[in-house]
């Protein structure tokens, strides 16, 4: 019963293993900077006013006409 018994591991081809250790140490590559910003506010940019702008200017469109709908009682 527990004679045909091989780990997972070593049946696994060389390659996978290998994938799946870099995918490990990979995923974990900014993991002591983001820690070290825990409890920290986050930074911001100062918010301009773009009417400040030295080349700002408006834009206006014009509105559409509004038009009347026709009224279908028993529609969805």
């Amino acid at each position: 019963m527990f004679g045909s018994y091989k780990p997972v591991l070593s049946s696994m081809k060389p390659g996978i293993g290998i994938v799946v250790i870099a995918s490990f140490a990979l995923g974990g590559c900014n993991m002591f900077s983001r820690l070290a910003d825990v409890g920290k506010e986050p930074g911001m940019t100062q918010i301009q006013n773009p009417t400040h702008a030295p080349h700002y200017a408006p834009v206006s469109m014009p509105m559409p006409q509004i038009t009347k709908r026709k009224r279908a009682p028993n529609s969805l």
